[in-house]
């Protein structure tokens, strides 16, 4: 995922053999650092992706 993506507002659907995968963009000042997640398939092997980290900055 690219690092300016919202982990909250991801959705993934698939139709057909095909995966589409939609999210928000983050602002520069509210990207943080990545973290690891592990994402489960079908394929039956457990993987892990680097996913960034992100905290919502309160606004002032």
């Amino acid at each position: 995922m690219p690092e300016n993506a919202d982990l909250s507002s991801l959705r993934a659907k698939l139709a057909n053999g095909v995966l589409t995968i939609t999210y928000a963009k983050l602002s520069p000042d509210m990207m943080e650092e990545r973290k690891t997640v592990g994402i489960d398939g079908a394929g039956g092997g457990d993987s892990a992706a680097a996913v960034p980290r992100y905290r919502v900055k309160p606004e002032l």
